[in-house]
């Protein structure tokens, strides 16, 4: 092994520009081919790509095989039932695509129903806009009125045309006239049954959104306050976005100065029941073209809107999946919670506060390329592996309990048409795995992969169909998250000023759970991992010894990952840390003399 020259990864970390190794007898062979070629090409960034690469070897993850599954049912109109999702997962050559796609378009007895408008301005909730608003009024009953904001942070930089704050907000009042679930307030009818009402368009001069100028020397102290304001939203009155705009030289601030400089922040925060990380690509894009134009966007009166979809959603025929979700929890015990190393416990929800401890760390570049590499050798999306990682992590740390259900989210835009929506689609589901101890890391990652792609037929389902009465399942407390951080989202251009992304100090994040693992890929950052807990039943130096065990982890499983350590028994894995295992072999020594 020491004499092997070092594996070469970089066609794992391509940019966005690059080829893959190219085989020329790889070349498409059919038009059906040579179309699928073209649209991966353009959703990947290369020019050409092989028809044998898996699409996780050449740049592609979970998010980008959905998108490129919403294109193929857009290009060649197709039912799900003909072509599922799985599929692409299990088969992820172009070939493999052109083969499923050909009998899939020949099979004339699938006939996909189309979802029209419905011009609605009153209607149900969606199950994904529910299950947030009632969870922020339950179960977060916390005095933290804005636990559920989403904050898009970004400094401007390299400014090559002056910004004009005045124009910035005719840009918002563009995409609030456009995008109707940016002007939607959510109340109950007379029966008590939650409903949601589109706000007329005409009055959004008058205040559907917040637009703040504030000066401080304190970006991260700013933001903060800004995130904590009571008033940030208002659900009862369709307010659900709000801009922050931070100026940095306080020397230069002026309340008739409308230009913005290096320097300066601009922060968007829209409420969760209005938008997920799936809107970002969509919300940038059209800012970024209305505040060029400096004009209303082009909208159309029979374009499909958010309370459409929600509508068409609740007609769904969903007893398939109402027998998989019963299946899949068979015998588990909703209300049993994993046995983790907590502090002290929570004697009531009413207890509950948002206070987090947080523990980061990032992967390195070896550690970055071999989980990567192993990954593309295994055929799973890096979404896959981590969960993989983590259920070894938590059979570990709660002393080897075996049959594990965490909660996990799915983007759930399963149609075309929702492809380029702004709302709330994210489905929080449990991902439950029964695991043998003595078998490997290799055969978890392949039991975990399968679960994954049975879950992708069904992640549409509610969360609360599938829990029932249970209001508060234990499973709901520990969570899972993987998340591609796309190069749009990360760099803005607005009307030549260059926004850069910016991060809030994960020390001040906010715990709505009482765990909540998160892996974060960007192609600036790489690949880093926080570990988000309630500081209702964890001490920080329970947190930072919960993280370190879990890096060492990784480090073990992949730093090896080429050799033998994934097929070692997972029983035998160990989080023992390298300074504790210095400890005890010197115990050792000291007993056999």
């Amino acid at each position: 092994r020491q004499l092997l020259p070092a594996p070469d990864f970089s066609s794992l970390l391509l940019s966005s520009t690059s080829d893959v190794n190219y085989d020329q007898t790889a070349e498409p062979n059919t038009e059906l081919e040579a179309r699928l070629h073209s649209l991966w090409c353009e959703l990947l960034g290369h020019t050409r790509i092989p028809t044998t690469a898996s699409i996780f070897s050449v740049g592609g993850h979970s998010l980008l095989l959905m998108q490129l599954y919403h294109r193929y049912k857009t290009t060649f109109d197709f039912d799900t039932q003909a072509l599922n999702i799985a599929q692409l997962f299990k088969h992820a050559t172009i070939i493999d695509h052109a083969r499923l796609l050909a009998r899939s378009i020949n099979n004339e007895r699938y006939h996909r129903e189309q979802w029209f408008p419905l011009s609605l301005t009153q209607g149900s909730l969606s199950f994904a806009q529910e299950r947030i608003f009632l969870d922020e009024q339950v179960r977060l009953i916390s005095k933290d009125k804005n636990v559920y904001a989403v904050p898009l942070i970004y400094r401007l930089s390299c400014v090559l045309s002056r910004l004009s704050i005045s124009r910035l907000r005719r840009a918002f009042h563009s995409l609030v006239v456009k995008h109707s679930i940016l002007r939607t307030k959510i109340s109950t009818d007379t029966n008590g049954v939650l409903i949601q009402t589109v706000l007329p368009s005409t009055d959004c001069e008058h205040g559907y959104f917040g637009f703040r100028v504030t000066c401080a020397d304190d970006e991260q102290a700013n933001m903060l306050e800004m995130l904590r304001c009571s008033d940030l939203f208002d659900l009862a009155t369709g307010r659900v976005l709000h801009c922050q705009i931070i100026r940095q030289h306080a020397h230069s601030f002026d309340d008739n100065d409308d230009q913005l400089s290096d320097g300066d922040i601009i922060s968007f925060n829209i409420h969760h029941s209005a938008f997920d990380g799936g809107s970002a690509g969509t919300f940038l894009r059209d800012l970024s073209v209305a505040y060029e134009s400096d004009a209303a966007l082009p909208t159309d009166d029979h374009a499909l809107q958010y309370i459409d979809y929600a509508a068409h959603e609740r007609r769904l025929d969903m007893s398939a999946s109402a027998d998989f979700w019963r299946a899949q929890l068979d015998g588990y015990d909703l209300e049993r919670g994993l046995v983790l190393p907590v502090d002290r416990h929570r004697l009531s929800n009413d207890e509950r506060s948002s206070r987090a401890w947080v523990g980061q760390f990032t992967f390195d570049d070896d550690l970055s390329r071999s989980f990567l590499s192993f990954a593309s050798s295994r055929n799973v999306t890096p979404f896959q592996l981590g969960l993989a990682t983590f259920y070894a992590y938590l059979f570990k740390l709660t002393g080897g309990q075996q049959d594990l259900c965490i909660g996990s989210i799915n983007a759930n835009r399963y149609r075309a048409e929702l492809r380029d929506m702004i709302g709330m689609f994210v489905a929080t589901l449990p991902y439950r795995v029964q695991l043998d101890p003595n078998g490997s890391f290799e055969q978890l990652v392949e039991q975990v992969r399968g679960r994954c792609l049975s879950i992708l037929e069904h992640s549409h389902y509610p969360l609360q169909h599938i829990i029932g009465s249970h209001h508060a399942p234990a499973f709901l407390e520990t969570m899972f998250d993987f998340i591609t951080i796309e190069s749009n989202v990360e760099q803005v251009n607005l009307g030549g000023a260059m926004l850069e992304s910016v991060a809030l100090e994960q020390s001040d994040s906010i715990a709505k759970f009482d765990m909540m693992v998160t892996f974060v890929h960007s192609q600036s950052i790489g690949i880093s991992c926080s570990l988000v807990c309630s500081q209702d039943l964890f001490d920080d130096t329970t947190v930072q010894l919960m993280t370190d065990r879990f890096s060492c982890l990784l480090h073990h499983l992949f730093n090896s990952a080429l050799f033998t350590t994934e097929k070692q028994p997972l029983c035998q894995l160990s989080l023992i840390l390298p300074h504790e295992q210095l400890l005890i072999d010197a115990m050792k020594n000291n007993d056999n003399h």
